[in-house]
Formats: structure tokens, C-alpha cells, sequence
């Protein structure tokens, strides 16, 4: 009885029962992921950015004076974020089937969680249909 109180503990609050999930998760491929991945990385392709850089799950696109690093991955967590960082001065996006939750995001990155559509964090102006701009941010979620 003990343990199942103590399985419930985590799992009945929902920052526990995320982190007990990434943990817990195997680390085999999963269609899921790689399809979601890939459409997200067809879809930025098709936004009109050059790409001057590129390797298989990340590039450098560029567009009139603007450029930015993407990292495509399926998990991202803190120590994910670290060495992007540390590779890279430029500002990254990273997008990820799965993040993991409470991340510090510095200034010069924004994260998005594909399965949820969400900014995660960080900040960032997009041109959207009809030349009008917005400023995105993780607070706009």
C-alpha cells in the first residue's frame, strides 16, 4: 500500500508526474516523433529561408538579414539547452516532441513543443500572412 501511495504522490501532480515521464520513457525510435519531426522541418522549408547551413537534425537558415540556428530533436531538457548553447552565439529555435518541463531558456533561444504547439520559452518576432509582424513569446501560450 505504501508504494502505491507514494506512485501517487508523483503522478497526482503534474510537474512530478512530467519529470517521472521523461525518465521513465524508452529511448527507442518512435514513428510518432519521427513524423512529427519531419513535418515540422517540411513546413519551415516552405516559409522561404535560405538554408546556409545544414546537418541532419539541424540547420542555419537566413532570410534578407535575419538568420537562426534550428535544432530539430525529440527530447530537449536542461542540460540540451546548455550545450546548444555553447555551440552557438546566433539565436537558436529548438523544436521538440517532448520538453521537458520548468527549462531556462536564455535570451538568445525560443523552444517549441511540437505535440502541444507550444512556445515553451524565449522570444521572438515572426512575419505572418500578409506581411503584418508579431512579437511571440512564451506568456502569449
Amino acid at each position: 500500500m505504501a508504494t502505491i501511495n507514494a506512485a501517487y504522490e508523483v503522478l497526482k501532480e503534474p510537474k512530478r508526474r512530467a519529470a517521472y515521464d521523461v525518465r521513465s520513457q524508452k529511448t527507442e525510435p518512435s514513428p510518432v516523433d519521427n513524423a512529427v519531426l519531419g513535418g515540422a522541418r517540411e513546413n519551415l522549408l516552405r516559409q522561404g529561408w535560405t538554408i546556409v547551413e545544414e546537418r541532419s537534425n539541424e540547420f542555419v537558415l537566413k532570410n534578407g538579414s535575419r538568420q537562426v540556428h534550428v535544432s530539430f530533436t525529440k527530447r530537449v531538457d536542461q542540460t540540451s539547452i546548455r550545450q546548444r548553447s555553447i555551440r552557438t552565439t546566433a539565436f537558436s529555435v529548438i523544436l521538440a516532441v517532448h520538453v521537458e518541463p520548468d527549462l531556462k531558456i536564455p535570451a538568445n533561444a525560443a523552444v517549441i513543443d511540437l505535440m502541444h504547439s507550444k512556445l515553451c520559452g524565449g522570444k521572438f518576432r515572426i512575419r505572418a500572412i500578409g506581411n503584418s509582424s508579431r512579437n511571440f513569446s512564451s506568456q502569449d501560450s
